[in-house]
């Protein structure tokens, strides 16, 4: 009997690391990375492996695209899968993928051809880390199966889940009785070994990774034709300009980065270096932006200077508004790399203030110009 294959993508969690972009309800799911909504990222390249039944669990509707459809997260991934497991799934291939988790589509083709070729009732996509600590831990045996599995509590290096398994339906029907964890422990099931990137998005940050790595695989710029782009702007490297972008006198755009729809960049503004400015945001002029996301609808006021940080939808900052940036060690916990602001949604940062490396401001905050925070 041929086998059908079904995606699930889990779109639940309440992603309390994630607080500062998440105001009045919004899911971290609907976080914009490049153009799109962080969810879309497994979901596109699920697709991109042909495969066409696809189903997010969460608890409320994260995009509204007719060829998806929803099942009832609850709290974990275990009320998630018994949600999945009440559907008839003999003679059924079902992905599981965590819809905060990024990587390329090459993952989950490694995950799938591996576990059609092995012949297991579950094959888990696993990677090694540093620092277990967060992630359910996976305990191999020499042939590369699984002997146990368990939610890490201990900082020491090991295999995780990343972020994807493959699991027959007729044996997914067994979580009714037991949990995700147990699910894993006792499947007999064998591992996927990813080499690759990947990106478990926990904390704001990992944002920032997240562009670096997608626009670090784009091998052209992809311009629109219906962006307004100044024949005295320079546009330099790998770039994405969207649809009624505006690209302003003098401007330079240095790639890799990525110009939104609807976006303006001012005269003499310079962004550059894994720079995503998202839909419809404002970049005056002479501001320089850097290894930043600016979300959706936000204002950056001309003088500017924003490195390695997060701006919130529809936040503004005004003249001349410095970031300074500092690494991990001195910044504190953040992983190995640079770090200048996060700034929640809706915040307005007044003219001519400096913000210290690794400063978190809350939705809603209005800072008064001269300010040092």
């Amino acid at each position: 009997m041929q086998r059908s294959i079904w995606a699930v993508v889990l779109g639940g969690g309440l992603g309390i690391d994630m607080q500062p972009l998440m105001g009045n309800g919004k899911s971290k799911y609907l976080i914009n990375i490049l153009g799109k909504p962080l969810i879309k990222y497994p979901i596109d390249a699920i697709r991109n492996l042909g495969i066409r039944r696809i189903t997010i669990a969460s608890n409320q509707q994260l995009i509204d695209e007719s060829e998806i459809d929803y099942v009832k997260y609850g709290d974990n991934e275990t009320d998630a899968l018994r949600e999945v497991a009440q559907y008839s799934l003999k003679g059924t291939t079902v992905i599981i993928a965590y819809g905060d988790v990024v990587m390329p589509m090459d993952a989950y083709r490694l995950l799938l051809d591996t576990h059609i070729g092995s012949g297991n009732s579950l094959t888990a996509l696993v990677v090694p880390i540093e620092d277990a600590a967060g992630y359910i831990k996976i305990n191999l045996t020499e042939g590369q199966g699984i002997s146990t599995a368990i939610r890490s509590k201990e900082h020491q290096p090991g295999y995780v889940l990343a972020g994807a398994l493959a699991i027959e339906g007729e044996h997914l029907a067994q979580i009714s009785s037991s949990d995700f964890i147990d699910l894993l422990s006792k499947s007999g099931g064998g591992a996927a070994l990813w080499s690759g990137w990947w990106i478990d998005v926990k904390h704001p940050w990992d944002l920032l990774a997240v562009i670096r790595n997608e626009l670090s695989s784009l091998s052209q710029s992809r311009i629109s034709a219906r962006a307004s782009i100044s024949s005295k702007a320079s546009i330099e490297g790998v770039v994405i300009i969207d649809d009624e972008a505006t690209i302003d006198h003098n401007a330079t755009i240095r790639g890799p980065a990525y110009i939104g729809r609807k976006a303006y960049i001012g005269t003499n503004a310079l962004v550059r270096n894994y720079a995503s400015i998202e839909e419809g945001s404002i970049i005056g002029a002479g501001v320089e932006i850097t290894e930043s996301l600016i979300q959706p609808y936000s204002t950056i006021g001309r003088g500017s200077f924003i490195g390695s940080s997060i701006i919130g939808e529809h936040s503004v900052m005004e003249p001349g508004v410095v970031t300074l940036t500092m690494h991990h060690e001195e910044a504190g916990n953040i992983g190995r790399r640079k770090l200048g602001m996060i700034i929640g949604n809706n915040v307005r940062i007044g003219a001519n203030s400096v913000i210290s490396p690794g400063s978190i401001v809350k939705p809603n905050t209005i800072i008064p110009p001269l300010s040092r925070v």
